[in-house]
C-alpha cells in the first residue's frame, strides 16, 4: 500500500459532493453578518462570524488538507490530504485536528455564553449562572493547555509515535503502512500526550451531551416573578440555544463519544467511523443552518436578498 493511497471513493464523493452545498450556505451566511447594520445584533453576530469562519476553516482543513483514511481495527488514522503530499507529517496535522476540535468548542461556548447572558434577565443572580460560567471559563483553559501541550511536547509525541508503531508492527507485520510518516496512531492512555488529548475529548464528548440538558432545565426554571412578556421572551430564546445545543450534540458531541469509545476498546467497523468523520466534518454546516434559521436579524436579511 501506498502512504498516500486515497480513503474509499464513496467517502471521498460524498465529502466532497456536501460542500457544494456547504460552501455557498458559509458564503452567503458571513457576506449577510457583516452586512447588517443593528445595534442590538452588533456585539452577537461577531460572535457568529466567528464561529462561521472556524466552521468553514475546519471543513476545507478535514476534507482538502487532512483527507483522513481509517485501517480498522487500528485506532489510527493515515493522512492523505494535501499537507502529506508536501510532507507535513501526521503528528503536527493530527494536533492541528485536535486543536481545531478544541478551537471549535471554545466558539460554542462563548457563543452560548454570550447568548445566555443576553437571554436570561439579571442572570447574574439566577441560581444557574455558576453551572453555566464554570464550563465555559474551564473551555478557555483548556483550548490555552491544549495549544501549550502540542507546542511543548512535540518532541516527545514524536518519539512515542515511533514506539508505538513498532510495537503494533510487530503484533501486524504484514500491516507496513503503519510505519508511513503519514500515520498518525493513538493509544490511549499510552503516553502522557495521549492520555492528555483523550482526557480532553472525553471532557468535550460529555460536555457536548450536558449542554442540551442544562439548557432545557434553565428554561424550565424562569423565576416566576418576571412579566408574561419577559418569560416568552426568555423561553423563546432559551429554547433556540436548546435547539443550537443539541445539533452540535447529534453533529459533534456523539461523533466525538464514539471516537472515544473506538480508542478505549478498538472498533470493527470502518463505515461507521467514516460516517463520524462526516458528521465531524460538516457539523459546522448543520451549525450555519440552524444559525440562519434561528437568529431572526440574519434570517430576515437573507430572505431580503433573495426576494
Amino acid at each position: 500500500m501506498n502512504c498516500l493511497d486515497s480513503p474509499p471513493e464513496t467517502y471521498r464523493f460524498a465529502m466532497h459532493l456536501l460542500q457544494l452545498i456547504s460552501n455557498p450556505t458559509y458564503f452567503i451566511s458571513l457576506i449577510s453578518l457583516i452586512l447588517i447594520k443593528s445595534n442590538v445584533f452588533t456585539t452577537y453576530k461577531h460572535f457568529l462570524i466567528w464561529h462561521t469562519l472556524h466552521n468553514f476553516f475546519f471543513e476545507v482543513y478535514s476534507i482538502h488538507l487532512v483527507e483522513p483514511a481509517l485501517h480498522a481495527p487500528h485506532t489510527l488514522m493515515r493522512t492523505t490530504g494535501i499537507l502529506s503530499k508536501a510532507g507535513v507529517g501526521s503528528l503536527v496535522q493530527t494536533y492541528m485536528l485536535s486543536l481545531g476540535l478544541e478551537y471549535n468548542a471554545l466558539t460554542i461556548s462563548e457563543m452560548f455564553w454570550f447568548r445566555y447572558k443576553v437571554s436570561v434577565i439579571n442572570y447574574r443572580e439566577q441560581k444557574h449562572f455558576r453551572l453555566l460560567q464554570q464550563p465555559a471559563v474551564i473551555t478557555r483553559f483548556i483550548a490555552v493547555f491544549a495549544t501549550l501541550t502540542c507546542i511543548l511536547t512535540y518532541n516527545d509525541g514524536l518519539r512515542f509515535q515511533q514506539e508505538h508503531k513498532s510495537r503494533l508492527l510487530e503484533l501486524y507485520p504484514s500491516d507496513t503502512f503503519i510505519l508511513c510518516d503519514s500515520v498518525y496512531l493513538l493509544v490511549a492512555f499510552g503516553d502522557y500526550t495521549s492520555s492528555v488529548f483523550v482526557a480532553i475529548w472525553i471532557f468535550q464528548s460529555l460536555l457536548s451531551i450536558l449542554m442540551p440538558a442544562t439548557f432545557f432545565f434553565i428554561n424550565m426554571n424562569i423565576p416566576q416573578t418576571v412579566s408574561e412578556t419577559t418569560m416568552k421572551l426568555q423561553h423563546q430564546l432559551l429554547r433556540s440555544l436548546i435547539i443550537m445545543a443539541t445539533l452540535h450534540l447529534v453533529f459533534l458531541g456523539i461523533p466525538n463519544v464514539m471516537f472515544v469509545y473506538a480508542f478505549l476498546f478498538g472498533y470493527e467497523n470502518e463505515g461507521v467511523a467514516y460516517i463520524a468523520f462526516i458528521c465531524v466534518t460538516y457539523h459546522g454546516f448543520a451549525s450555519c443552518l440552524a444559525m440562519i434559521i434561528f437568529t431572526k436579524p440574519l434570517r430576515s436579511y437573507i430572505l431580503r436578498i433573495f426576494k
